[in-house]
């Protein structure tokens, strides 16, 4: 059984205050910034669906009624952070691209910080 490896998230404003904290269980202790963005867009779809409506938390924003496709949801939000729509810091260090990987220990802090609400398609 592989052990889990638990990563501290929050999503801050541009000016720093923090609206929300979570945690992420990961399967290995090393990730790239692709993969963190992948799970919590999948994570975030998941969430909404099981609701179906009412506004959406996290990378992607917005007020949507019915399903949400989730690879759209993906590539929308690879896409935004390629354009620089937020952006992701581990324990203060700015993630330049989605293949950087990304160690999760104990003391790891991420920080999703948006630039702009994204919507998906």
């Amino acid at each position: 059984m592989l052990d889990q490896h638990h990563l501290q998230l929050r999503e801050t404003r541009l000016d720093g205050v923090p609206l929300r904290e979570w945690t992420l269980a990961f399967d290995h202790h090393l990730i790239r910034a692709r993969d963190l963005i992948r799970r919590q867009v999948l994570e975030e779809v998941e969430n909404h669906n099981q609701q179906l409506q009412g506004r959406i938390q996290g990378l992607l924003m917005g007020k949507r009624s019915g399903p949400i496709d989730a690879e759209k949801q993906v590539a929308a939000a690879l896409a935004a952070f390629e354009a620089n729509g937020f952006f992701i810091l581990v324990d203060d260090r700015q993630i330049e691209s989605l293949d950087e990987l990304i160690a999760i220990d104990a003391t790891t802090q991420v920080s999703f910080i948006k630039l702009v609400p994204l919507v998906g398609g």
